[in-house]
C-alpha cells in the first residue's frame, strides 16, 4: 500500500512539473520594432516610438502584466539612464521621451516589462545627428531566466519519472521473489 501512494505521489508530482517548463515557456519572449527615429540631439528631448509584438507577431498591451518598466535605457559606459515609456496609439504601441545628455557612443535597449530587455546595439550620437534608422536587433530579448527555469522544471520532472520506474521494477522483482519462496 505504500508503495503505491508513493508512486502515485510520484507521478502526481511528475506530472505537474512538466507543464510548469511548458507554461514559463509559453508565450515568454517579444520583440520591439522601433518607429523611424526623430533627430537626436544631445540634451534636446526627442520621442521614441516602438511596438511590443509577442512571438515577433501580435501587439501587446503590457499594462495587462502590470509591469511598469517599459520604455528606453541608454548606457554610456556602465552610466544608465532609463526613460519610462507611455502607451500611446495602437495597442502594444509606446513612446519614451528620451534625453541623451552628451554626444557620444551608447548602447540602448528597449525594456519591455515581463518580456525582458531587447538590446538595439550602439548608436552615435553627434550635434547636428539626422534621424536615423534603428540598428539592427537581437530577436527575442532576454529570456535566460525562462531557459533555466524552463530545463529545471523538464530535469526535475524526468529525474522524479525515472526514481518512479525504478521503484516500480525493483517492488515487482521483489514481489515476484516472495512468491517464488
Amino acid at each position: 500500500m505504500k508503495r503505491i501512494l508513493a508512486l502515485v505521489i510520484g507521478v502526481l508530482v511528475t506530472l505537474s512539473l512538466v507543464p510548469a517548463g511548458a507554461a514559463g515557456a509559453r508565450g515568454g519572449w517579444a520583440t520591439s520594432t522601433l518607429d523611424p527615429l526623430p533627430p537626436l540631439e544631445p540634451g534636446e528631448t526627442a520621442d521614441i516610438g516602438f511596438t511590443v509584438r509577442q512571438h515577433g507577431v501580435t501587439p501587446v498591451d503590457l499594462t495587462e502584466f502590470g509591469t511598469a518598466d517599459v520604455g528606453i535605457a541608454f548606457d554610456a559606459a556602465g552610466d544608465i539612464e532609463f526613460f519610462a515609456a507611455e502607451a500611446q496609439g495602437a495597442i502594444g504601441h509606446y513612446v519614451a521621451s528620451v534625453v541623451v545628455p552628451d554626444a557620444g557612443s551608447y548602447e540602448w535597449e528597449v525594456r519591455q516589462g515581463t518580456f525582458g530587455t531587447q538590446r538595439l546595439g550602439a548608436i552615435e550620437i553627434s550635434a547636428g545627428s539626422p534621424a536615423g534608422t534603428a540598428p539592427p536587433t537581437d530577436s527575442g530579448g532576454d529570456r535566460s531566466w525562462l531557459d533555466v527555469v524552463q530545463w529545471l522544471s523538464v530535469g526535475s520532472a524526468l529525474g522524479l519519472g525515472l526514481i518512479v520506474a525504478v521503484d516500480l521494477v525493483r517492488s515487482r522483482r521483489r514481489r515476484s521473489v516472495a512468491q517464488r519462496l
